[in-house]
C-alpha cells in the first residue's frame, strides 16, 4: 500500500489499484480521468502516484522516479509494432517513467508470479501450513534458478547440450540430484536381496518361497523325475521340493 512505501526507503514500481492512486492524487469522482497521452501525476516524499490512459486506465505507484520525466519504450521508438503492442508503446507515444520502469522489468506480469506458476511441486492437502510450506519450496526454486541464470549471464551451465536452458531444464536437474541413487522400496529390497546373495555364509542357505510361478525342481530333475515347485534357495537360484 502506499502508506507502507512511504519513507521505508524502499524502490518499488507497481501498478495500482485506479481508486488508491485517485486518492494519492485527490482526483474527485466528477473529474475525468486523462485521454490518450495525458497524465496525472503527484508526489508526497518519495512516492510519486501516477494515472495515465493507454489501452486503459493505467495506475501506477513508484518510489524510484521522478514525476515529470516522460520516455518511449525500448525497441518501439523506430515504430516497431510487430510483437503486437498496440499500446501507447506500440504507437510511438511518450509514457510516464514509473510505467516504463514497470514495463521494462516486469513486462506486464510479476515474473515471479510467472516463474512460480509453471511446473509448481505440491499437492492437495487438509492443513494449512502445507499450503505455505509448498509456496516457499516453489518459491526457493525460483530464486535458485533466476540466481542461476543471471550469475551465468543466460549462457547455459556445463554438461547441457540445448540451446536454451530454461526453468524447465533446471528443475529436472535438481529433481535428478535431490533423488541421486534411490531405487524406491522395491528397489532397496532388490539392492538387499543381492547383498545377501554376495555373502551366503553370514546368511545361509534356506529354502524359501521362489516366486508365483512354480518350476522343476533341480534335484528331481538330475533323478529324472518331473516335479515342479515354487520353493527353493535363492543363493542358489534353484526351485527344491520342500519334500527333499
Amino acid at each position: 500500500t502506499p502508506p507502507h512505501f512511504h519513507g521505508q526507503l524502499l524502490h518499488v514500481s507497481a501498478p495500482a489499484a485506479t481508486s488508491a492512486a485517485s486518492r494519492a492524487l485527490r482526483l474527485r469522482p466528477h473529474q475525468p480521468l486523462p485521454q490518450t497521452s495525458q497524465r496525472r501525476e503527484c508526489q508526497h516524499g518519495n512516492l510519486v502516484a501516477t494515472i495515465t490512459r493507454d489501452a486503459k486506465i493505467v495506475s501506477c505507484v513508484s518510489s524510484n522516479s521522478a514525476p515529470g520525466i516522460v520516455g518511449i519504450g525500448p525497441g518501439k521508438r523506430d515504430g516497431d509494432v510487430s510483437d503486437g503492442d498496440c499500446g501507447l508503446a506500440g504507437l510511438g507515444i511518450p509514457r510516464p517513467l514509473p510505467l516504463l520502469l514497470y514495463q521494462e522489468n516486469m513486462r506486464g506480469v510479476d515474473l515471479c508470479d510467472q516463474l512460480r506458476e509453471c511446473y509448481q511441486v505440491g499437492r492437495p492437502c487438509k492443513k494449512w501450513w502445507r499450503y505455505f510450506l509448498w509456496f516457499y519450496v516453489n518459491l526457493c526454486i525460483v530464486n535458485a534458478y533466476v540466481v542461476l541464470r543471471e550469475s551465468r549471464g543466460g549462457s547455459p551451465p556445463a554438461g547441457f547440450n540445448g540451446k536454451q536452458f530454461t526453468q524447465r531444464h533446471f528443475r529436472i536437474r535438481l529433481a535428478q540430484q535431490l533423488i541421486g541413487d534411490y531405487q524406491g522400496a522395491r528397489g532397496m529390497e532388490r539392492a538387499a536381496r543381492k547383498r545377501h546373495a554376495d555373502s551366503p555364509l553370514e546368511y545361509g542357505h534356506r529354502l524359501e518361497r521362489m516366486s508365483e510361478r512354480s518350476r522343476r525342481c533341480r534335484n528331481c530333475t538330475n533323478k529324472g523325475l518331473r516335479h515342479e515347485s515354487v520353493f527353493g534357495c535363492k543363493i542358489c537360484n534353484v526351485h527344491l521340493c520342500r519334500g527333499g
